[in-house]
Parts: structure tokens; C-alpha cells; sequence
């Protein structure tokens, strides 16, 4: 029994066994059992079950049944350690070891060595594994099984490769040299320790490429676990090129096949690897619950690698958020787990973690202890990376908690320290490009130093170190995008290939159709049979609601129609010139040659019989053997453009076998008609014996008649054979041509029978819907590509139609939405016909589909984009009415107050020149106030905002702002309002931006007195919370109404009430973006005649 087989192998095993009986049954039910282990559990163990009861009224001796025993025992502890039960899986392995050990079974010994393998895999025991793979290799090797001493080998190498990358890649050539043909089983482990070498070694491209190999291996081999790795590897790659998009597609697609698995191992893993790819794109929420459920899931492996990965990444997601003490709890889960475990690189990632999340929570001296620690073993390991990134944390503590060397050195000396030690390290690394993040610090450290000048050099170099950093990303996006590209390819190169085998499938199936046509219409030697026959199979290969054979009439230049039938209705005969002008079927004769005409809709031909159906699409074609025209066959359909190159190559072969039987038909006739002339004559010659004399010489010439008529028959008939060998030689053409039709056939044509199953799946079918036609036939159509909001009409209107109802989809084309293998649903284009079979009671449904996202997205854009033009008219609109407006109240002041000062200067007091001095300033200020609020939202509308947050005091900012406001009412004249600013809580420094900080409070504020009467009160509070900032401002004014609320917050609106205050209804479309870019949230409460309270919350962001 093999360790694995490939699917194939697995189907041809299934049938084997459902044909086989007795004790054979019995072995191959244990052998299906084994092999499903991994692809169906459930089923795996059902077949365990069943053979365990065939066993003991079985004729095997003690010793085979004992073998299955043990097989059927080391089967159900692999589904042990897969559902998460690694304890009794590993009592159960190791009776089953010890039973094949006393059977003497090598292979059995050696496979359940290699499960012992998986099981310390999940208990994270690295050398466990390696002893137990030694053992399971030494087996292998006294039973002479290369195939699986090939498989452990490649599995030894993918253990080793974690800790010694670059050896085993040379192993790996000196093994298995890359142009070695392996078993697919044996390249599932191979490509997996080639793509964790090219991990590694820094060849992410190289990696994914290898991942994806060994998935594909894996699958095909029944190694389902193995393939779950190897594709969360592949999406952890890209994510290590920087392609974030293919790297969470990867982690999803592994997702998706792991929780059909419901193994909880498996599925935490996938989930883990997710979480980071989460992570990465700052989806910090999702990266946290997909982290914590895959904890949860690897409870029961908690010792395993993979579980510490998982804590590590939960402490990393903790740093990112800024929650120090989550982190802190973390990493020292993994410091306890990884206590246990031989890779350093664990507790190196668990004490610089700790280090970094406790100097960040004040905890300096115990920061500095674990990063001694960290540091220390790093030397150890030399780990050069980990050494930096340590040395890095020491030079942040005594640069941000002045931390000196005992009077010896000061912080920012001992700072820059540590990170000249940290440049020396990566300058003695080959190849080491030192990130500019480590540059600044040292030029940071250096300034805070005094020294500038290395200052200002190490500044230039990080920029230097930032510039190289951008092209590498650039090439790593570059060698992404080529991954995925090659990846695609492959997969399309593939589906091709698929569809390839498919449609020649399908195109022998109507070649040998129509090759039974052909004898069963030859074979007969009656016209009138040749006609239903020919009609017959037309109807059922071909859309032909009209049949007609028109045949050369033997004395007169006419063609008569000898068979017709239109709907199932017969159709009168008639006759037709051979150079009538209008006649198709006349043409059709005289040209010898195919015709085919397309009718528009709504025209009717000259050709047209008043009394038939209108048709849109007719074809014609001759009656054609040899040189010898025997007549004109025509199909004719109601519906437009049916008949393609496809159907019109069936519909000449038709002809051709309906030409040569026609013909024989009309041999054997004349050939019967000579006969009874014969019969005749020899009657008349026993009636008028008496005149046997004088009839001498006319029998005599009846004699040679007769002779001439058999030798005109010889001869027609060895011409017959002649012509119908030219006419297979032109079906044989033929049939290549209808080959090559169906190959490039862009459509997906679907076969259902009477009761909604699929019999037919074509391979563009394939290419639109996910499903292989394997997969797809025998499914019913509503459960494979109906949407399930459209399923209960699809069965309803079958369930009609069977009864004899009017079918709405049948011979119409409709659009619709259709449903993807992986759930997606996509629009369609329908056509549905229905196709009689042999049996004039059977029936089948062919779908004619076509994919129309593209087309319809295409409509969408076109759509949005009208919309989004309208919206700029309007706009602009609202804009110049706006501007024209507002901007002539203050122009009229300056141009007023301007004149006044320019001819009575010298007449007017002091006084009254600087009020108007100050009138020409308060209208210039209020018109760049409105320009400024233009330009503002201009800028928001070209996506032009920008969000720049940097540490400063709330309260400073507040009442700068507050200071502001009123000067601009002093400025104004004499004071009206009071404007009061209230400050609570302590923690007031944060970053903000400060731009759009005075954009929000400005306008509000501004607003607050503007539409205040003369004596009211403005209150502006601040509010400063753990996590957030609350500001109000609340005024007495005139309220707003409730029917502007909705539309308060956009360009250009102004309530109703407003009346004469002037505005540009921009303040508070800006106050809005701007409070949307700082990540907050605006609320407003208003009264008619009381006032208005806005309520704006901002997050706290770390100073």
C-alpha cells in the first residue's frame, strides 16, 4: 500500500473496488480508507468501519488481517492529530508502530514513524521530528521502497532547511538536481524545502513559485495538510514583496480550503497567517480577531512553533496600536513557551519585545535587562539583524529617558553608542543595506550630541538609505507582479489544456453521432424513409422549425419539392424553376454551393410561402454526388443567426449521407422498375405462347433490354461507389472543420435534461463558471450556477413546462445573473432552446451563455461618470453665484471707504479716517477668509488635503484661537459677546494638526458670534478624555432649522433662516473634512431661536 496516490490513481482505486468482491473487496476498502485519510475524514472512517466488520468472516490468514488492523489503527490516529487530538493520536501511532514492528511489516513500521513526525511537529519538538523521520527513512530503507525513501528524504530536508538554509540548498541540488523527474508526492516535499531555502535566503520570487508547486503536489497527492502550509507560505512571500493584495488573496484562498477541513490546527494556522497579512494593512482590528481565533483554535498545540509565532505576532499587533502592556503580556507567552525550544530566534523575538513594550511603559530598568538579554544571545547566535534592531532599542531608552553611564558618558554619548555598534555590525554584512530609519537615529543621536556636521552626513546618508530602500521596494513590487503574472499563466496554461481535452471529448462524441447517422440514412433503399430519417436527426442536431428537399425533376427544368414539413406541420408542394430570379433554393441549384440568409427583423423575403412562419435565418444547401446534382435541402429558424460555421459543417454532412442515399434510392428503384417490366413481359410471353414464333424476335429484344439495363445498373452502381468514396473523403474534411468550430467556440453551451441535470459542459462553460465539466455534470443546474435568490422560479417554470405550461426563457434571449464554483455572482446573457432526442418523448435543454460583467461595469462607468459631470456643473453654478454675491459687500466697502479717503483726506478727523482705514481692513480680511475657504475646498475636492500631525499643547492652541476671535471683534467695533473658554483634564499634549484645527474651531466659532445677537454669551469647552478630545461650542443664536440638517454639511449650503448675515456656505463643509481627516466625528444639536450646540470628537494621537 502506497504513503500516497495522486487523484487519478484514487478514482481508478474507487472504481476497482466497486467492482471487486470477497476478500479482494475487503483489501481495497482498507486501501480507499487510507488514501481518503486526508482528502474526506468522515468517509475515511466510514470505510474503516465497514472493513473492520468484513474482517473476521473474512478467508485471510491471521497475519494479512492483522496488517489491515494495524492500517486501519494508524489511519484513525492521522484523524486524531488533524481534528486536534495530539494525545491520543500519539498512543494510538504507537501501538500501531509496535504492531507493525511485531508483524515485521517495514512499510507499515515506516509510515508510522513518518505520522510520529507530524505529531512532534505540532508539539514543536524540532528534534523529536528529525529522530522520528531517521527511523521512518531506516525502515523504508529494508523494504526497498524508493518512492517513499525519495518522500522522507525531501521531508528531512524541508526540517532542516529552518535552521540551515543555505546547506540545505545544497543538498538539495546534490538529491534531487531540479531536472529530475520526481512522483508528485515526493515533488510536494521537495519544492516545499526549495521554497523554504529561497525564503530564507532572501528570494521571496523564487519562494512563492516553489510554494505553489508543492500545493499543486500536495492536492493532487492527497497531502491536504501539507498544501495548507505551502499556499500560507506562498501568501506570506507576497506579503514579503510588498504585494499586500495577492498575499491576503493566498492567505484567504488557504482559509477557505482549511475550514473545509474543519481540522482546528490547520485552520489556526491559516488564520494566523491572515492576521498578519491584517496587520500589515493596518487592518488592525480584523489582524487582532483573526489572530486571537487562531490562538483559540492551536490550544491543543500550544507547545508547537506555530502557536509561538502566533503570540509573537499578537505582541507585534500590540506595539503597532500603542497598547505597550498588551504587548508586554504577550511577548512573555512567548518567552515561556519558547524557553522549550532549541531556535533561539523565538526568545530573541520574545526579550526584544518585552524590552520594547516596557521602557515604552515607564519600566526602564526592566527593558534594559531583557534587552541585555536579547543582545547576549544574538552574539550568541550571530543573529546580525536581531543584534541591530536590539542595539537600536538601548540608544531609544537613554535618548528619550536621559538615561547616562553613570556620570561617564551623557544620554545622548551612551545613545550614540549603541548605534555606531549597530552600524559597525551591519557594515561587516555582505550585502546589507542599512535601513534609513537606523540612519536617522544616528543622525539624531549625533545632533543631540552637538556635533552637526556628522549630524548633517549621517542625515544625507539616511536619505541616501531611504532612496535605495524605495527602489527595492520597487524591484520587490516588480518581481510580485511577475510572480503573479507566471502564476496566471500557469493556471490559464492549465484551464487550457482542460478545455482542450474537454472539447475533443465532445467533438468525437458528435463525430461518431454523426457517423451512425450516416449508416443508419445509407442503409436505407426508400426515399420516403431517407426523408423522415433526414428530418429526424436535422431536428435534433440543428434549430430547424422548417425541412424541406427539393429534387431535380428528370424531364424539365424544375425543382420539386418532395418532402416538407414546418412546426411539425406538413407543408404544400410546389415547384421551382431552376432560373427563377427570387427563389433561394433555385440559386442554391444553379451556384451548386451553400447559401445562407439572414432575414432583419420585420422583412419578409421573396421567397416567402404566404401561410408559413416568418423566418430569420435560412440555409441551403445542395444534393450533391459527385458532379451530379440530385436537389437542394434547406433548414429555416424564426430566430436570428443560428446557424454558424458549426452547425452549417453538421448540416453538409446531413447532406452529403442524404445525397448518396437519395441516390441509391433512386438506383434501386429504377433498377425495381426494370424488373417488373421484365416480370411483364415474360407474363405476356406465357400467355401468347401460340404466338411463340412471330415474338422471337421481340423477346430477343427484350432480352437485350433487360441485358443493358443490368449493365447500366453494374455500371451506376461501381459509380456509386466511386462518388460516395469522394463524399467520405469530403465529410472527412468536413469533420475537421467542425472540430476546429468547436475548439474556438466563445460561447458556454450547457446541456440539461428533462429533470435539470447537467449532461453537457463545454470548456468555455469551464472558463466562466469555476466548475470542470467532471465536476459539473450529474450536478442539478439550480445548485451549480443559479443564484439562490433566482432558484425557486428556475424549478417553478421547470415544473410548469414538464406539465405542459409556456416556458418565459425558452427560445429568448434574457440577461440575468449567474453564480461562480467560488460564490460569486456575475451577469449573463441566456439563450435557452429546447432538443428532441432519438426518442420522440426525451428531450433535452441546450443554454447558449455569455458573460457580460465587463460589458455591464462598462455601463456603470458611463453612468458614474454623467453623474459625477452633472454634479461639477451644478457646482460650478453654486460657485459663481456664491462669489458674485458675497465678494460685492466688501468691494463696495473698500471701493466706498477708498473714495472717501481720496478726496476728503485732509478734511476728515482722525478718527473717522481709521474707522475707514479699519472698514478696508475688515473687508479685505472677510474676503481672504472667503478665498481661503475656497482654496480649502478646492483642494478637498482634488484629494489634495493632507493630514499632518505634530506634537503641541491643546491648551495653548485653544486659547490662541479664542484670543483670536475676539481681537477680531475688538477690531470690529465695540464688544457684543462674550466668548468663554473652558479646559478640563490634565493630559492636554498630543499631536494635531494645526491647520486644520484652526480650520474646525475658527468657523465654528466665527459662526457662533455671527449668527449670536449683540449681548449673547459663546462657550467653547474642551474636554480631555484617555482616548479622545470632546470640544463644544454652544451659542445663543437664531438655531437652525430641522430641515437643513441633513444638508448642513455641504458645499455651498446655508440654512433658510440666515436672512441677511453674509456667508459662502463653506465653513462648515470645511469644518467637516477637516474633522473626517483627524479620524473624528461631528455632532450638531440646534433649537429655532435658542441656539446651536456642535459636539466635535477627535482621537487622542501619542505625542
Amino acid at each position: 500500500m502506497e504513503l500516497f496516490i495522486v487523484n487519478e490513481d484514487l478514482a481508478a482505486l474507487e472504481h476497482g473496488w466497486t467492482l471487486a468482491h470477497g476478500d479482494a473487496s475487503l483489501e481495497l476498502t482498507v486501501a480507499c480508507a487510507w488514501h481518503l485519510r486526508q482528502r474526506d475524514c468522515q468517509r475515511a472512517l466510514a470505510l474503516a468501519l465497514q472493513a473492520e466488520g468484513l474482517l473476521p468472516p473474512s478467508g485471510l490468514s491471521a497475519q494479512a488481517q492483522s496488517l489491515l488492523m494495524a492500517r486501519i489503527q494508524l489511519l484513525r490516529a492521522e484523524i486524531k492529530l488533524l481534528l486536534g487530538d495530539g494525545v491520543l493520536a500519539q498512543e494510538m501511532a504507537t501501538a500501531a508502530t509496535a504492531e507493525f514492528t511485531r508483524l515485521q511489516d517495514a512499510l507499515g513500521t515506516g509510515d508510522a514513524y513518518w505520522l510520529q513526525a507530524s505529531i512532534c511537529v505540532d508539539r514543536g519538538n524540532s528534534l523529536q521530528v528529525a529522530a522520528c523521520l531517521a527511523q521512518a527513512a531506516e525502515a523504508y530503507q529494508q523494504a526497498g521502497d524508493p518512492v517513499r525513501l525519495s518522500a522522507v528524504a525531501a521531508r528531512m530536508l524541508v526540517n532542516a532547511s529552518f535552521r540551515e538554509p543555505v546547506a540545505t540548498a545544497a543538498e538539495l541540488q546534490r538529491q534531487f538536481p531540479p531536472e529530475q523527474e520526481l512522483p508528485v508526492a515526493v515533488l510536494a516535499w521537495v519544492s516545499a524545502a526549495r521554497a523554504n531555502v529561497a525564503g530564507l535566503t532572501n528570494n521571496p520570487g523564487g519562494s512563492i513559485k516553489h510554494d505553489l508547486v508543492a500545493y499543486h503536489s500536495a492536492l493532487d497527492s492527497g497531502q491536504v495538510r501539507q498544501a495548507l502550509v505551502c499556499v500560507t507560505n506562498a501568501g506570506e512571500s507576497f506579503a514579503t514583496l510588498g504585494d499586500l493584495d495577492a498575499a491576503l488573496e493566498w492567505s484567504e484562498k488557504a482559509l477557505v480550503l482549511a475550514r473545509k477541513t474543519t481540522w482546528p490546527a490547520s485552520i489556526g494556522f491559516c488564520l494566523m497567517q491572515l492576521g498578519d497579512a491584517m496587520r500589515l494593512l493596518g487592518r488592525h482590528d480584523e489582524s487582532r480577531q483573526y489572530l486571537q481565533e487562531a490562538l483559540a483554535l492551536m490550544g491543543a498545540q500550544a507547545g508547537s512553533r506555530n502557536y509561538e509565532l502566533g503570540l509573537g505576532n499578537l505582541g507585534q499587533l500590540a506595539l503597532d496600536v500603542g497598547d505597550y502592556a498588551a504587548g508586554l503580556e504577550w511577548f512573555t507567552k512567548l518567552e515561556e513557551h519558547g524557553r522549550t525550544q532549541i531556535e533561539p530566534d523565538l526568545a530573541i523575538k520574545a526579550w526584544r519585545g518585552q524590552a520594547s513594550a516596557l521602557f515604552r511603559l515607564g519600566r526602564v530598568k526592566e527593558g534594559y535587562g531583557k534587552a541585555e538579554a536579547a543582545l547576549a544571545l544574538a552574539r550568541q547566535q550571530g543573529h546580525a539583524e536581531g543584534q541591530i534592531q536590539i542595539l537600536r532599542i538601548f540608544a531609544q531608552m537613554h535618548l528619550e529617558h536621559k538615561l547616562d553611564a553613570a556620570g561617564v558618558l551623557s544620554a545622548s554619548r551612551m545613545a550614540l553608542h549603541y548605534l555606531e555598534q549597530a552600524l559597525d555590525i551591519a557594515s561587516a554584512i555582505g550585502g546589507y543595506d542599512v535601513s534609513p530609519e537606523l540612519m536617522e537615529e544616528v543622525a539624531a543621536a549625533h545632533a543631540a550630541a552637538g556635533d552637526y556636521a556628522a549630524a548633517y552626513k549621517h542625515a544625507l546618508a539616511a536619505s541616501a538609505a531611504r532612496n535605495r530602500s524605495r527602489r527595492l521596494e520597487a524591484q520587490k513590487r516588480a518581481l510580485a507582479l511577475q510572480v503573479r503574472q507566471q502564476v496566471e499563466q500557469a493556471r490559464a496554461d492549465t484551464e487550457h489544456h482542460r478545455k482542450l481535452a474537454a472539447t475533443l471529448k465532445d467533438t468525437a462524441a458528435t463525430l461518431e453521432t454523426l457517423g451512425t447517422i450516416g449508416r443508419e440514412i445509407t442503409a436505407s433503399l426508400d426515399a420516403a424513409a431517407v426523408f423522415e430519417a433526414l428530418h429526424r436527426h436535422v431536428h435534433q442536431l440543428l434549430d430547424a422549425t422548417a425541412f424541406a428537399i427539393y429534387l431535380m425533376e428528370a424531364q424539365a427544368p424544375f425543382l420539386k419539392m418532395a418532402f416538407g414539413i414546418e412546426a411539425g406541420v406538413p407543408l404544400p408542394l410546389s415547384r421551382v424553376a431552376l432560373d427563377s430570379p427570387t427563389a433561394v433554393s433555385a440559386r442554391c441549384a444553379r451556384e451548386r454551393k451553400e447559401v445562407l440568409v439572414e432575414v432583419p427583423l420585420g422583412k419578409v423575403t421573396s421567397s416567402w410561402i404566404p401561410g408559413t412562419l416568418p423566418t430569420r435565418s435560412l440555409l441551403y444547401a445542395p444534393l450533391m454526388v459527385g458532379d451530379r446534382l440530385l436537389g437542394v435541402m434547406t433548414i429555416q429558424s424564426p430566430n436570428p443567426q443560428v446557424y454558424g460555421e458549426r452547425e452549417r459543417s453538421i448540416f453538409h454532412t446531413l447532406c452529403a449521407y442524404g445525397a448518396i442515399a437519395l441516390d441509391n434510392a433512386s438506383a434501386y428503384a429504377a433498377a425495381a422498375e426494370a424488373q417488373q417490366r421484365a416480370d411483364q413481359a415474360n407474363a405476356e410471353l406465357l400467355q401468347t405462347q401460340v404466338q411463340l414464333v412471330q415474338d422471337i424476335a421481340e423477346r430477343e429484344r427484350i432480352d437485350n433490354e433487360l441485358q443493358a439495363l443490368n449493365n447500366d445498373l453494374e455500371a451506376r452502381i461501381a459509380q456509386r461507389t466511386y462518388e460516395m468514396r469522394a463524399t467520405l473523403d469530403m465529410l472527412a474534411e468536413s469533420q475537421q472543420k467542425l472540430q476546429g468550430i468547436v475548439d474556438t467556440a466563445l460561447d458556454a453551451v450547457v446541456r440539461v435534461d428533462a429533470t435539470g441535470t447537467i449532461v453537457g459542459w463545454n470548456s468555455q462553460a469551464h472558463l466562466i463558471f469555476g466548475w470542470t465539466p467532471e465536476q459539473a455534470i450529474g450536478r442539478a443546474l439550480h445548485q451549480t450556477i443559479i443564484p439562490e435568490q433566482h432558484r425557486d422560479a428556475h424549478l417553478r417554470g421547470m415544473a410548469r413546462y414538464m406539465q405542459g405550461g409556456a416556458s418565459k426563457v425558452i427560445d429568448r434571449r434574457i440577461e440575468i445573473t449567474a453564480m461562480h464554483e467560488s460564490g460569486r455572482e456575475f451577469p449573463i446573457e441566456l439563450a435557452i432552446t429546447r432538443v428532441s432526442l432519438n426518442d420522440p418523448e426525451k428531450f433535452e435543454f441546450c443554454a447558449f451563455i455569455r458573460d457580460i460583467t465587463q460589458r455591464r461595469q462598462a455601463e456603470e462607468e458611463i453612468r458614474t461618470s454623467l453623474e459625477k459631470q452633472k454634479e461639477l456643473n451644478q457646482l460650478k453654478s453654486r460657485f459663481v453665484s456664491m462669489a458674485s454675491h458675497e465678494f460685492r459687500t466688501p468691494l463696495a466697502t473698500i471701493l466706498s471707504s477708498t473714495d472717501l479717503l481720496s478726496h476728503y483726506y485732509a478734511r476728515l478727523p482722525e478718527h473717522e479716517r481709521t474707522e475707514l482705514f479699519g472698514s478696508i481692513a475688515l473687508a479685505v480680511k472677510r474676503m481672504t477668509k472667503m478665498l481661503e475657504d475656497i482654496l480649502v475646498i478646492g483642494k478637498d475636492e482634488e484629494e489634495r488635503m493632507e493630514f499632518k500631525p505634530l506634537p503641541m499643547a491643546l491648551d495653548t492652541l485653544c486659547q490662541a484661537m479664542v484670543q483670536e476671535q475676539r481681537a477680531e471683534l475688538s477690531g470690529a467695533g465695540p464688544l457684543r459677546h462674550t466668548l468663554d473658554l473652558s479646559i478640563r483634564g490634565d493630559a492636554l499634549h498630543a499631536s494635531f494638526d494645526e491647520k486644520l484645527m484652526r480650520h474646525i474651531f475658527g468657523n465654528l466659532l466665527s459662526n457662533a458670534i455671527k449668527y449670536s445677537p449683540g449681548g449673547g454669551t459663546v462657550a467653547f469647552d474642551v474636554d480631555a478624555g484617555d482616548e479622545a478630545f470632546t470640544f463644544q461650542v454652544r451659542d445663543q443664536g437664531i438655531g437652525i432649522p430641522e430641515a437643513d440638517l441633513p444638508r448642513l454639511f455641504e458645499t455651498f449650503h446655508r440654512a433658510a433662516n440666515v436672512g441677511n448675515i453674509v456667508g459662502t456656505g463653506l465653513g462648515l463643509a470645511i469644518v467637516k473634512r477637516s474633522v473626517d481627516l483627524h479620524g473624528g466625528s461631528l455632532e450638531v444639536r440646534s433649537a429655532l431661536g435658542q441656539g446651536t450646540v456642535f459636539t466635535v470628537t477627535l482621537p487622542r494621537i501619542p505625542a
